[in-house]
């Protein structure tokens, strides 16, 4: 009998220990985080996905060896390509070149260390953006079909003499400016140095007239483009 009371007295005393476990794991109190031992810099966003002359801010925050925010800590930012993004002194960047990465790396100055965290910034092209936008300069000029030997021969096959100027012996270079779109259909034709009414017609209608060129590229897009090219009128 004694033996049951005692076991009974074991597994009543059991279960209130596992009670009180599962009690205390069930408590809304935090669960305080491990201690670092070191002093830590961490940025966020860790990786941006940026458009073209777009601009975003870096946060970055310093944590001393116990895991409490260091106020006002003293950090500097610097880029791995100014020519893609570049950064202010407050972390927020500005990016330019698109369809390239760069590296941002911010370094804090505490406890006579530097401490650095760094943050990759992807530059996106921005297909809205560019639309409708024409370049003065691209990486890839536009071209007509062949180089520049077939346009030189298009020339001196197709390029017709205004009567006029040929009787009154007028000659010369006729500067003109067209735009080269996407698809590489020329418009927008204009001088922009004539030599004689006659010959400036003459290379303007010409131009207009010419087959579809190889349009210009920039980042590996297609793109409009400015060109500027001369129409030479030479007797013979």
């Amino acid at each position: 009998m004694k033996t049951t009371t005692s076991i009974q007295i074991s597994l009543v005393a059991a279960l209130a220990l596992l009670l009180a476990a599962c009690g205390s794991s069930s408590t809304n109190e935090p669960v305080e985080e491990p201690q670092a031992d070191v002093a830590v810099l961490r940025l966020s966003p860790r990786v941006i996905d940026i458009y073209e002359n777009g601009s975003e801010q870096i946060r970055a925050t310093l944590y001393d060896e116990l895991g409490n925010v260091v106020e006002d800590p003293v950090i500097e930012w610097s880029t791995s390509d100014k020519s893609v993004v570049t950064v202010d002194p407050k972390g927020r960047i500005t990016a330019y070149s698109n369809i390239r990465t760069a590296t941002v790396t911010a370094t804090a100055y505490y406890d006579k260390k530097e401490i650095v965290a760094t943050c990759q910034v992807n530059v996106l092209y921005d297909e809205e953006q560019h639309q409708h936008t024409i370049f003065d300069t691209v990486e890839e000029a536009p071209s007509f079909p062949g180089g520049r030997s077939a346009f030189d021969a298009y020339i001196e096959e197709n390029l017709t003499y205004p009567a006029l100027a040929k009787e009154n012996g007028i000659q010369g270079r006729v500067f003109v400016k067209f735009i080269v779109h996407k698809t590489g259909m020329i418009s927008d034709v204009e001088v922009i140095r004539g030599v004689d009414n006659s010959l400036d017609r003459a290379a303007v209608s010409f131009v207009s007239t010419m087959p579809d060129w190889i349009p210009g590229k920039q980042n590996g897009q297609d793109v409009c483009c400015y060109v500027t090219e001369a129409i030479t009128f030479r007797l013979k």
